[in-house]
């Protein structure tokens, strides 16, 4: 059976709009037949059992074909499971796969639980010898499955030069009571991803002999070795910036043959009544390019993103180098033109290029808008770092700092000291405690920390190695620990209002809870309440998870498939989040990390997470490994040194990262100005403005990286404005 089929599709939070094309692999994707063929296993987990995992063989979990509950059709299998901990996994027939190729999973999914649910597909596939040669990556551990409707499961994925021929298919489901549907599978051959309007933003610059020179915006990259043809020409540089706002763009250098000692500065910026920005506002870091093989799939290729701090640097023949030019707009600047020269040397060549910087009238603040937590652990930078852990400590969060990141969830804050007597807990010392968060404020703009203590207690899997114990080594939910837990709530709490009352201290319980969890967090989320009603719980789950954990304050929901931003508008006083900011070396994904940001403000959220900025366990450097990485560098943000005496490196898509932050500066700085004068309208202003980015929803948007940066463009010149666009307001 042969189809087409447009259609809008949700990967990992985004939205696409693909044309699906070619064969329909499953023969009975409806189970029209009455029968199901495919294999299961059916088997209980729980980590307090010796095993573990133990097959199910009494017939409470398992699958049938049913009538009662359709998608379309008259048949529909059904899944169910009626003991603690069981789990049932779905193995369908294997499929013919071929290699570069990109195709689309899609199923129906209808939860009829009475508790929670939670569903999973994983994807492997197998060479001619049946062995597996890779296994498709999810951003999430499992989807939350909401009750009463059809939802859409939808993957979409590249096949890599790996010697793939089929694909197995293992859909996993779990829920103490679970009883769901699944109906209208479907797998299909699916055209490419195209990004729209790639060059758009990329102008040719004046040449010198023997060197051609282009710009771009940096949210695209830069191809090794191609240089495209009928750029735009332009006589400058063209930039414009906030005061306290540094901007950055790619200065592209494309020699005929090989240059050596090449060497990049900026003369001062002259502007208005000749107000100066100094040549030290400068920065040039050279973009370098690592070789990705086959196997990663659509990020293979010579893809740029490491920088390197160099004086001087080889541009090689017939090759791009990009050169990552950023300005830093001091405080206070004076709004208005500022003109000045890029200098290139080569030898005794000399090259100089006009730029043209317009400073406007708007600064932004010191420490961004958006609320961040960038994972950024000392136990991973130590493999590569071997100095003090304290320089360590303070060389992680200077890399935070550079790109505005306001909060580190992987930093270890120094306990307090306290004593235990009489079934009670008293804190009796915060020095250290108070040291280390201070220096965290003056020196690196930090303003969000986690809880001491009263974070990270367990995940999907349950309780981490021994935090089902806490103070005295007690039961959590004994007593006495649950007194503990309260007093220790209640007097860290109080202090950290009275000591640092800039910054915001948020109990981070556990990692994306699921529905087997909820006994367990339910109890420390009360303990800890009834000890500190005022304390900010923050839970990274789905909004829905709400009606089991009334405790919590901010909800950082995963853009995961059965996203549904009404669960938002029904929790008036929770706040919001949301995760996994995307950082994807895919060239088609890459402009999703300046984005996100953006589709943050859309759908109200205040902040944002990345679960890890340098994912280099166990000792995989990401020089020569980064396909080894999770899902090939998209948790690793950062380089380690490469010799003696160097530091970590940053990366494009870091930079990219504090694009998008700035971004949401301008979003909030004009719906502010526009409530002055139009209470209640700021945010629909806005978003009014940004709306051509998107395609008729709040998350489905145009691959166009050249739009967002009109976009941003647009904001600063309504900020700029005299005054707001009335017919706009009177149309709100």
């Amino acid at each position: 059976m042969f189809s087409m089929i447009k259609k809008a599709i949700l990967i990992s939070g985004f939205f696409m709009t693909v044309v699906l094309t070619g064969s329909e692999f499953f023969t009975d994707p409806g189970f029209e037949s009455g029968n199901c063929s495919w294999n299961s296993l059916k088997f209980r987990y729980d980590t307090a059992l010796k095993p573990a995992w133990q097959a199910i063989t009494d017939g409470t979990t398992g699958m049938r074909v049913q009538t009662k509950m359709t998608h379309n059709g008259k048949h529909a299998l059904a899944i169910f499971n009626k003991i603690p901990r069981g789990y049932i996994r779905l193995l369908p027939p294997a499929i013919p796969v071929s290699e570069g190729k990109r195709y689309r999973l899609s199923y129906f999914v209808y939860n009829d639980s009475p508790s929670q649910s939670s569903i999973v597909t994983d994807l492997y596939f197998d060479n001619a010898d049946g062995n597996q040669v890779w296994r498709h990556v999810r951003e999430f551990s499992a989807f939350s499955i909401r009750k009463g409707e059809w939802l859409p499961v939808e993957l979409r994925f590249e096949i890599p030069r790996t010697g793939a021929k089929r694909m197995r298919i293992c859909i996993q489901a779990s829920g103490e009571k679970l009883c769901a549907f699944l109906d209208d599978f479907s797998f299909q051959e699916i055209p490419g991803e195209e990004i729209t309007g790639r060059y758009d933003a990329a102008r040719e610059l004046p040449a010198m002999p023997g060197l051609r020179l282009w710009s771009d915006i940096i949210q695209v990259q830069t191809p090794c070795k191609e240089m495209p043809q009928g750029l735009p020409g332009t006589s400058a540089i063209r930039l414009s910036a906030a005061s306290n706002e540094r901007e950055s763009m790619q200065l592209i250098l494309h020699p005929e043959s090989d240059l050596y000692d090449v060497r990049i500065s900026g003369l001062p910026l002259i502007g208005p009544n000749g107000k100066r920005i100094e040549s030290d506002a400068y920065s040039f870091q050279r973009i370098g390019y690592l070789d990705i093989p086959a196997s990663a799939g659509p990020k293979a290729g010579m893809r740029p993103d490491p920088l390197f701090r160099e004086t001087t640097f080889k541009a090689p023949g017939k090759c791009n180098t990009p050169i990552l030019l950023s300005i830093d707009v001091p405080k206070n600047t004076a709004k208005g033109i500022y003109n000045s020269k890029i200098i290139i040397e080569t030898g005794a060549k000399r090259h100089e290029i006009p730029l043209e910087l317009k400073v406007r009238s708007f600064e932004l603040p010191d420490i961004a808008t958006l609320k961040t937590f960038f994972y950024a652990r000392y136990e991973e930078f130590c493999k590569f770092d071997r100095r003090p852990a304290s320089e360590v400590i303070d060389a992680i969060h200077d890399i935070l700092r550079a790109h505005r990141i306001n909060g580190n969830q992987g930093q270890t804050l120094p306990m307090p000291e306290y004593k235990l007597k009489n079934g009670r807990l008293t804190i009796t010392g915060f020095e250290a405690f108070d040291r280390y968060v201070q220096r965290r404020i003056e020196r690196d703009g930090m303003r969000i920390f986690p809880m001491p203590y009263l974070y990270f207690f367990g995940d999907t899997g349950g309780f981490y190695k021994g935090r089902d114990r806490v103070f005295g080594n007690v039961a959590y939910n004994s007593p006495e620990g649950k007194r503990y837990l309260a007093d220790f709530a209640r007097q860290m709490q109080h202090h950290v209002k009275e000591k640092f009352p800039q910054a915001e201290f948020l109990a981070y319980i556990w990692d994306e809870p699921r529905y087997d969890n909820i006994r367990e967090l339910s109890s420390l989320l009360k303990s800890i309440r009834a000890g500190s009603p005022d304390m900010t719980i923050f839970l990274p789950a789905p909004l829905h998870f709400a009606v089991n954990y009334p405790e919590v304050n901010i909800w950082c929901d995963p853009f995961q498939p059965f996203f549904n931003p009404v669960f938002h508008a029904a929790l008036p006083k929770a706040r919001f989040w949301i995760y996994n900011w995307p950082a994807s070396l895919a060239p088609t994904e890459y402009f999703q990390a300046r984005l996100y940001p953006m589709l943050a403000y859309f759908n109200n959220a205040e902040g944002a997470l990345i679960w890890q900025i340098f994912d280099a366990s166990p000792n995989r450097n990401p020089w020569t490994d980064l396909v080894k990485t999770y899902n090939c560098g998209s948790a690793t943000l950062v380089y380690p040194p490469q010799k003696p005496g160097d530091t970590f490196h940053s990366s494009q898509r870091f930079a990219v990262i504090r694009e998008g932050i700035d971004d949401y500066d301008y979003m909030k700085l004009l719906e502010r100005r526009v409530e002055t004068s139009a209470p209640g309208k700021g945010s629909a202003y806005v978003k009014a403005l940004l709306a051509p980015m998107f395609k008729g929803n709040k998350l489905e948007y145009h691959n166009n990286p050249a739009l967002l940066s009109r976009l941003r463009d647009r904001l600063g010149d309504a900020l700029d404005a005299p005054e707001l666009d009335r017919k706009l307001l009177n149309h709100l």
